[in-house]
């Protein structure tokens, strides 16, 4: 297989790097790729070359029947994609039929389209993107020979970015375990055929939790050896690669962090859907981001703390945790490393915060909690909740940033990060006056009047209007720029299926993320402008116990009955049965005049 050769004077600098850190390997792994060949564990594959499915019959994946771009030598050949009785080419925007050839070993191979005998070397000019052919392949395994009759069909991507890379070993060896890595080479091609960036990845992982778990379509985090911009996001060495697996729609993530950018929250990461080519295989639509890290061109803060609410499940024996009263676990993200005294510091001002926002009832201490954190970021945030209904918010990916006390000290809330659950991507979300996540230092701050005078002014002088041209303008606009892309991802990936609690296929999904979006705006826009009057109250359902879900409210106008469903949904959050009134009587659906407080009671034993 061909593999990328990028300029020389770059591998000259990376055997110099690779001597540094002791990894002579990958430069003599990949010089020998200059001079044609590949290596697994020292023996060149040309000899042992047999990667043929042990059967064609019912086979899933890719084969090496690839097709090569000449002007596009640095990215490789693109292996045949075979589902059963189909199978594809997925080419990128980049992609000229009229250059491209065939390519595959012939010893191997027997390929047969439309009734004509295909040769490696053969041209792709007389095909066409989007017509079906039909294709008969032989495959030759030690003398025996295996035939399959499928349907062809050559997809191609529009306007995207294509990024390919080429690690060292299997890519299925990553998707195994998060704790696997491997190195290799990376380029980015825009959809006119010029390079973008390129570059040698240090490291490459996978990345997720629940995304890990449930989805085969993984997720990606690349380092490379040196700081590269890619895709104009300003010069870094870390990116996160999403797979958007969870997300029948692929928008959810790019929605949030481009409106929170719009709004004008700071530091928020730039990202851009690409069509993703791993070691010659279509990976899928992926969303390129930035890091939420400090850095010049991500956070630029110094000598600052950049923290994250976490699951206690979730933190790692390395991680510099701790605890805070009321929001339990965060982890120091920044600085890497950090002194017994730091992490001291760190967690006793966000202790004082948080009794300093319990006990803010009064307007001058307001003020004075004005002097520890940035209250329009802390407004952003119960604005961002609040218009995304984003379950993991105030659980984890949560980030807080502290400034150094030469920049003035305060705490910020943000930059915002994950967010393939929001806007009842799952089931927890469904009920739009239920809010989804747990409260968290906003929603506490919501009882004080100035700060809600504060939420209410920036919802109505930008985020409620621009979240409302977002559902009207942009996400269709959005939509249809994925159109393509999005297209092959589901060929790609149909046979593995989506993950979506409500909605499993986009036909269904993309109308009802549109009509959620809607929906709950228009409930955020009432609630706010409508509560000071008592036209709305919040009923905070409050958990007792040490398992299940934290706090949680309920937006119900005035005189109306929680729901029964309600009262379901939140029992199955907190695991008990029934809520108890600060009265101690249990709640039977008496009208609510008032905010109130109700407990949880009678709690299942897990």
């Amino acid at each position: 297989m061909n593999k990328m050769s990028i300029h020389h004077k770059k591998r000259v600098y990376l055997l110099f790097l690779c001597s540094l850190f002791g990894i002579l390997s990958v430069y003599l792994i990949d010089a020998g790729r200059l001079f044609g060949f590949d290596f697994v564990e020292g023996v060149e594959t040309v000899a042992e070359m047999d990667n043929l499915p042990q059967t064609l019959k019912d086979y899933e994946g890719y084969l090496d029947i690839s097709v090569h771009e000449l002007s596009l030598s640095d990215a490789g050949d693109l292996k045949l994609y075979v589902n059963g009785d189909k199978a594809y080419y997925f080419l990128p925007a980049c992609a000229r039929m009229e250059e491209m050839l065939f390519r595959f070993d012939e010893d191997m191979y027997d390929v047969v389209i439309d009734g004509v005998a295909v040769a490696s070397g053969d041209m792709l000019a007389a095909y066409e993107p989007g017509r079906a052919y039909d294709m008969h392949i032989i495959s030759k395994r030690q003398g025996v020979q295996e035939g399959m009759d499928c349907t062809l069909t050559l997809m191609q991507s529009e306007s995207l970015p294509a990024v390919f890379i080429e690690t060292l070993g299997d890519i299925e060896e990553l998707n195994e375990s998060l704790d696997n890595e491997d190195q290799g080479e990376f380029i980015c091609v825009l959809a006119d055929g010029s390079i973008d960036s390129q570059g040698f990845l240090a490291k490459m992982n996978s990345r997720g939790n629940a995304s890990f778990a449930k989805a085969e379509k993984k997720s990606y985090q690349i380092r490379f050896f040196e700081s590269t911009d890619v895709l104009h996001m300003g010069s870094a060495y870390k990116y996160i690669l999403q797979a958007n697996a969870l997300d029948p729609t692929y928008l959810r993530n790019k929605i949030v962090y481009d409106y929170c950018k719009e709004i004008g929250v700071p530091y928020m990461a730039d990202s851009l859907h690409v069509d993703l080519y791993l070691n010659g295989e279509y990976a899928g639509n992926y969303l390129v981001c930035e890091r939420v890290e400090f850095g010049d061109s991500r956070i630029a803060v110094e000598n600052g703390y950049l923290l994250e609410k976490m699951m206690s499940g979730r933190i790692q024996e390395d991680d510099v945790a701790f605890q805070v009263e009321g929001m339990e676990d965060f982890i120091v993200r920044e600085p890497l490393e950090v002194s017994e005294e730091e992490a001291a510091y760190i967690c006793d001002y966000m202790n004082m915060v948080e009794q300093k926002i319990a006990s803010c009832t009064t307007k001058e201490a307001y003020e004075e909690l004005k002097k520890y954190i940035d209250v329009e970021s802390f407004a952003d945030m119960y604005l961002i909740d609040a218009v995304t209904n984003n379950i993991d918010s105030n659980i984890a990916s949560t980030f807080y940033y502290k400034l150094s006390e030469e920049e003035g000290g305060k705490l910020y809330a943000g930059p915002y990060w994950d967010y393939d659950n929001a806007f009842a991507r799952h089931d927890r979300g469904y009920i739009a006056e239920l809010c989804a996540y747990p409260s968290g230092y906003s929603e506490e701050l919501f009882a004080v009047r100035q700060f809600r005078e504060l939420v209410v002014d920036q919802f109505n002088k930008s985020a409620g209007p621009v979240m409302q041209r977002y559902i009207d303008e942009v996400v269709p606009s959005m939509d249809d720029y994925l159109q393509a892309s999005r297209k092959m991802d589901i060929c790609r990936w149909e046979a593995k299926g989506h993950h979506g609690d409500l909605y499993s296929t986009y036909e269904e999904a993309y109308p009802y993320l549109l009509v959620y979006m809607q929906k709950r705006l228009d409930l955020v826009e009432d609630f706010l402008n409508h509560y000071e009057s008592g036209a709305y109250h919040r009923v905070v359902f409050v958990n007792t116990s040490s398992i299940g879900y934290l706090d949680t409210e309920y937006w119900v106008k005035d005189g109306g009955a929680i729901p029964e469903e309600v009262i379901r949904e939140v029992g199955d959050r907190f695991y008990c049965k029934e809520f108890l009134n600060e009265n101690g009587k249990v709640y039977r659906r008496e009208p609510i005049r008032e905010d109130i407080i109700l407990y949880g009671n009678k709690y299942e034993e897990l």
